[in-house]
């Protein structure tokens, strides 16, 4: 008699989505130290500059209009260890650059896939279509958040050195307050690259997005008429983490919009035809 072995068990779908996250997360590894080491080594020049600098803050802060200060995100006085990073680092460089991680790894996620022609690759393993999305954006999450560590130690670690007060708990909530609104600009970047079938398009509409939103809060600071446009903007509820600690409220609302918008990407792609 013959003997028919059984069918060998197929892994649950949370094993899947570990796997894949895995797999991600070590194709990461390059990119976290590039993003991390750039932004930190700008900090690092930040903060040994400002000693340099610290007594003409105050006088060249004193001949700024209101406007001008809004314009630079300047809200304390611009003289502390804080006011400085945040003048030159936190208010504009950081989360318009960094932004821009997620933004790459949600465009790739699909449409990058299908011009690589390796979708098919992925599809003909045993994997639910939500493990994808997923997969991608729990990669975001754990990618930015080595990100900001490392960036995050880069900047408290020169002010140590050269006995600056910047506490650990200042640095922290500066770099994690960034999290959410680098997150919800990458989710989007997800459902643009479920929608189109150009990556560099997926790119394209969510850096315009950015860019956008940073002039809005830019010009409804600093012009009345259009305050209005501030509202609109993500850059408004991001605030200043360095100087008033994190809001905790833009926080986690910020972080449900990007779980909605990946929601959304997930729907989106089981709904797209797949070109492989």
């Amino acid at each position: 008699m013959t003997h028919v072995a059984p069918d060998t068990p197929k892994p649950a779908a949370a094993a899947r989505l570990r796997a894949l996250t895995a797999h991600l997360l070590g194709t990461q590894l390059v990119s976290v130290l590039i993003w991390g080491v750039s932004l930190g080594a700008l900090d690092v020049l930040t903060v040994l500059s400002y000693p340099a600098f610290k007594d003409s803050i105050r006088q060249t802060l004193s001949h700024m209009s209101p406007g001008a200060r809004a314009l630079f995100g300047i809200q304390g006085s611009g003289t502390t260890i804080e006011s400085w990073l945040a003048l030159n680092t936190f208010n504009l460089i950081a989360p318009l650059a960094l932004a821009f991680y997620p933004i790459i790894m949600g465009s790739r996620a699909v449409a990058g896939r299908e011009e690589q022609r390796s979708m098919d690759l992925l599809l003909s393993n045993p994997l639910p279509r939500w493990v994808l999305p997923a997969a991608t954006v729990l990669t975001m999450a754990a990618g930015l958040l080595a990100v900001l560590l490392l960036f995050g130690f880069l900047t408290w670690l020169p002010a140590a050195l050269v006995g600056l007060h910047l506490s650990a708990g200042v640095t922290s909530a500066a770099v994690l307050n960034l999290w959410p609104l680098c997150l919800c600009f990458g989710a989007l970047a997800l459902l643009c690259s479920t929608l189109v079938r150009r990556s560099s398009l997926a790119i394209a509409i969510p850096g315009a997005v950015v860019v956008a939103m940073y002039v809005a809060e830019a010009i409804g600071s600093t012009s009345p008429s259009v305050s209005f446009l501030r509202y609109l903007s993500l850059f408004h509820y991001y605030g200043s983490a360095i100087e008033h600690g994190i809001p905790w409220a833009s926080f986690l609302t910020i972080s449900l919009l990007a779980l909605l918008l990946a929601g959304v990407a997930t729907l989106a792609f089981y709904r797209r035809d797949i070109y492989a």
